[in-house]
């Protein structure tokens, strides 16, 4: 039985749960009463107000409305499948396993991550100031984020992350007080509510100093408690040299023996590019841990596609040929994004063929589907023949030069 039949079943079951013998097609008469009442509705058949007369509906043949309800039921069908049933379902999966988003639950740690992490909970523990994680679009920065407020959390640590640093220094300081929660109490006792606790009405009016104070008396509340504060700024790169200025500052809210604060910088390449400009030398002195995202090398890219499976609890007959390894490895170059979005297309062509088995061929066609357009027969045709015309001409180029040399040589 396919998909398509099971779904229609389920549709068309008995509508009495305790007349089990119902079937769909003992609700047929009601399928063209129905069916009448919605034609005639649809013609604009609208009864003029006050008129007592009744409609007069045009009851189509037997047949043809059996024809109507068997498509309708079929329509119903197919749109309940495409609508409700996708490859997680067939798959017995509980969540998309390669979403784009910055899961947590699914990060990957190779163990050149790992040492990172360790290098940059290090870093945190001493209190150090300032960290940086760089790396190139689509090596997962932002799922390393997720995953480190997660890690964060088990620890005596308060967080705030910064999402869209493509604003002014100022707004960047609320941003940091908006997260951390940093609302202050209007009465000494008074009891904050969730409701109130990310209300950002208070900041209005406060200029940079009054914001920076109330920062430092957080701050100075959480260390007592002995709670360290750590903001994460992604996508770090757009920020302005002014705002990168003003956060070095913000480091030097500290204690007589402790620092109060550490931020840590995720963002492009061009992050370390602009940490090099003279006007930023004193913060760039001040960053201790330094880490690079990078695509995975072959082996970890396919103990990745494999732990992503995993949290998602595929079935274990789900599996992905060696050579399907092979070729996404060789189309994404071992970048978790590409990776995530070839996966993606590749089990939705498994799933539309109702295969347990991922194969190369079908890795090949879902990453047709992630381009723009597929290539026409045409120009695959004309990309083949090009370079062998190419090459013809540049043989019978050789071979008239020495010929040409043997004629001079011949004559002399």
């Amino acid at each position: 039985m396919s998909r398509r039949d099971a779904t229609y079943l389920r549709l068309s079951g008995p509508s009495h749960p305790g007349d089990p013998s119902e079937s769909a097609a003992s609700q047929t008469p009601k399928a063209i009463e129905s069916g009448a009442n919605e034609g005639s509705q649809s013609q604009g058949a609208v009864q003029p107000a006050g008129s007592q007369a009744a409609l007069l509906l045009e009851i189509p043949a037997t047949s043809a409305a059996l024809r109507s309800a068997d498509n309708a039921e079929d329509g119903r069908a197919v749109a309940a499948e495409t609508e409700f049933e996708t490859y997680e379902a067939f798959y017995g999966m509980r969540e998309p396993p390669f979403a784009l988003t910055p899961n947590p639950a699914f990060f990957f740690v190779n163990e050149r991550g790992r040492e990172g992490l360790k290098q940059i909970e290090y870093g945190i523990r001493r209190r150090e100031g300032f960290a940086v994680i760089c790396g190139d679009v689509g090596t997962g920065k932002t799922t390393l984020c997720w995953a480190l407020l997660e890690r964060l959390e088990k620890m005596n640590v308060r967080t705030a992350l910064v999402q869209n640093p493509m604003v002014s220094a100022m707004d960047v300081l609320k941003l940091i007080l908006h997260d951390l929660g940093a609302r202050p109490k209007a009465v000494e006792g008074e009891r904050v509510d969730a409701a109130h606790l990310f209300d950002t009405s208070w900041m209005a009016g406060m200029g940079q100093m009054e914001l920076i104070e109330r920062l430092n008396t957080f701050l100075i509340e959480m260390a007592r408690k002995d709670l360290f504060t750590v903001v994460i700024i992604d996508e770090a790169q757009r920020l302005s040299i002014e705002t990168l200025e003003q956060l070095r500052l913000l480091s030097n809210l500290e204690m007589a023996k402790q620092k109060l604060l550490q931020i840590i910088f995720v963002g492009q390449m061009e992050l370390e590019q602009m940490l090099e400009k003279p006007e930023l030398r004193q913060l760039n002195q001040r960053i201790s841990v330094r880490f690079e995202t990078k695509p995975f090398p072959k082996k970890d890219a396919e103990d990745y596609i494999r732990h992503r499976l995993r949290i998602a609890w595929a079935i274990p007959r789900l599996q992905f040929k060696k050579r399907a390894f092979n070729t996404i490895y060789r189309l994404s170059r071992g970048y978790p994004r590409l990776i995530n979005m070839i996966c993606d297309r590749a089990l939705s062509c498994a799933y539309q063929e109702e295969s347990y088995d991922v194969t190369a061929k079908m890795v090949r066609r879902g990453f047709r589907a992630i381009k723009e357009r597929s290539p026409s027969r045409t120009s695959i045709w004309i990309r083949r023949v090009i370079p062998l015309t190419g090459a013809l001409v540049l043989a019978l180029l050789i071979i008239l030069l020495l010929l040409r040399r043997s004629v001079t040589l011949g004559t002399g």
